[in-house]
């Protein structure tokens, strides 16, 4: 990956001629700046040119390669609601003078629409529009922007805007909410730098030469063999001319607007684009070139992710654990921070998804083998027929008490998460242990039992400080709880110390 995007250095030096120092847009007006860390600053200059970074009046000076690239860590930064200098110096000449810039808390954000889902589309939108904080930064970039090879330089419409009544309702709802929680209790400034397409899969995030799975493997080279001969003008052809028969057939078999709505949302849906085959969501790799490899190495305090739906489905379910590990890892590795923070939500609840209980099981089993990586259960939260729940305060929330505890090391916040630990059968009963203290609100349900390899509703549930007695009429094989799709109306277990739900589980007795 390096060397290609020393292919595209070189391409942007050639066009410059040298002339000046050069950027990436995240370096820009109204950016915030990671506070109490060096940050990594970096562009290019003419050859050999001494470079000087003035950031709140502390200079560091550089002298760029035979190729004009050049990098600088800052010192340690103190967060600052007012602006601070920032200067950018080449061979004694000022090249770029950057306005409005805070020092505060940065956070990235990733993932696909529950991520991108914006502010003016919330429960407490209103409530909110009478708050907005200035002193939160949102770095923003046109969502479906793809490119075949990791780029160093962002869209052009990429830009960094101070939260306002035209920004703040199109920005992140999961980011703006988290935000405000973490500018009121640190009283910080916050810069949120998005990422997220929605229906988008992880593959579409991982750079090519970290596919390396199976069936990561298997799907890009699907996808290159359809790419091979891809032809946008006829695709385009074919695409307007089922928009033509659309019309055709709408008025000749009198179908009513909302009939012909749904069917030209499903074509436009899939509108062909002259970068790719496939639709961005889905293109291997595309989505990770042109939104976060320009970002690789911004200096902040952690990620947070929202994804999951568009890899539940029954071809990808077994892969995405190992899929999702691969992601984390690569991004951590392009920051240069082997064990910078990631947060990701686990999936809500919705309609009747068959494998979404899967993938929460399997959202847990990363975050459980993977240092400083933290999953938000919210199991208990979902519409069952919107996919994209509207109240994103709730489960921001819950973000902020993990961010607060294991980030921020402020203890007051309690994010203690029982699990699962162990089934004890025997014969008709079986004591189901967690590693936390739990508490029930209402009545205990939401548990099934395997018997005869069916799986029935147990006669009776009995719970006790960390275990729960499970029993029923027959020999009991196996016992899961909330294993299915929209599983909140049978949530019914917490953990005592945080309120955090319990998460779904399932175990099979293996000795019979």
């Amino acid at each position: 990956m390096m060397k290609k995007i020393t292919i595209g250095l070189l391409s942007i030096l050639a066009t410059t001629a040298f002339a000046e120092i050069w950027m990436p847009r995240i370096f820009n007006d109204n950016m915030v700046l990671q506070a109490g860390m060096p940050n990594k600053i970096w562009g290019t200059a003419e050859a050999n040119a001494k470079v000087v970074v003035d950031i709140a009046g502390k200079k560091i000076t550089v002298k760029a390669n035979d190729k004009g690239q050049w990098t600088v860590r800052t010192a340690k930064l103190k967060k600052s609601a007012k602006p601070v200098s920032f200067v950018v110096s080449e061979n004694g000449k000022e090249q770029k003078n950057f306005k409005n810039v805070l020092v505060g808390e940065v956070w990235i954000l990733g993932g696909q629409s529950n991520m991108q889902w914006t502010m003016k589309k919330t429960t407490d939108f209103e409530a909110a529009k009478g708050r907005i904080n200035p002193n939160i930064r949102i770095f923003s970039q046109p969502a479906s922007t793809m490119a075949t090879e990791p780029k160093i330089e962002f869209h052009e419409k990429a830009k960094w805007n101070v939260a306002d009544e035209n920004s703040m309702p199109v920005a992140s709802a999961v980011g703006y909410y988290f935000a405000e929680m973490i500018a009121k209790e640190l009283k910080t400034p916050v810069g949120l730098v998005e990422t997220p397409l929605g229906g988008s899969s992880m593959i579409a995030w991982i750079s090519k030469e970290k596919l390396t799975t199976k069936a990561l493997s298997e799907n890009l080279a699907k996808f290159e063999k359809a790419q091979s001969t891809y032809n946008y003008e006829k695709a385009k052809a074919a695409h307007k001319a089922k928009l033509d028969k659309l019309s055709k057939d709408a008025k000749a078999k009198k179908w009513s607007k909302a009939e012909v709505a749904k069917k030209r949302s499903a074509i436009i849906r899939s509108t062909p684009n002259p970068v790719s085959v496939w639709r961005p969501q889905e293109t291997p790799s595309y989505l990770w070139n042109a939104k976060v490899a320009p970002l690789a190495g911004f200096t902040a305090k952690g990620f947070v992710w929202y994804q999951g739906e568009s890899d539940a489905g029954k071809g990808k379910v077994k892969s995405f654990a190992p899929t999702f590990k691969i992601l984390i890892n690569h991004w951590r590795e392009a920051w240069g921070v082997k064990n910078m923070p990631f947060y990701f939500f686990q999936l809500p609840s919705f309609g009747t998804q068959s494998f979404w209980s899967d993938v929460r099981v399997s959202q847990q089993k990363v975050a459980n083998e993977m240092k400083n990586v933290y999953m938000v259960p919210i199991v208990d939260s979902g519409d069952e027929k919107d996919i994209h729940p509207q109240d994103k305060t709730f489960v921001c929330k819950r973000l902020f008490a993990l961010a607060m505890n294991k980030t921020y090391k402020k203890s007051a916040y309690k994010c203690d998460n029982a699990q699962f630990v162990s089934a004890k059968y025997n014969g008709q009963k079986v004591i189901v242990k967690f590693s936390k203290k739990i508490k029930a609100n209402g009545d205990l349900r939401g548990f099934e039992v395997l018997i005869d390899k069916k799986w029935v509703a147990p006669t009776s549930l009995k719970l006790g400080g960390d275990s729960v007695e499970v029993s029923a009429d027959s020999n009991i094989e196996g016992v899961r709880y909330l294993w299915k799709s929209w599983a909140k109306p049978d949530v019914c277990l917490f953990t005592v110390s945080s309120n955090f739900p319990v998460s779904t589980f399932t175990s099979v007795n293996k000795t019979k």
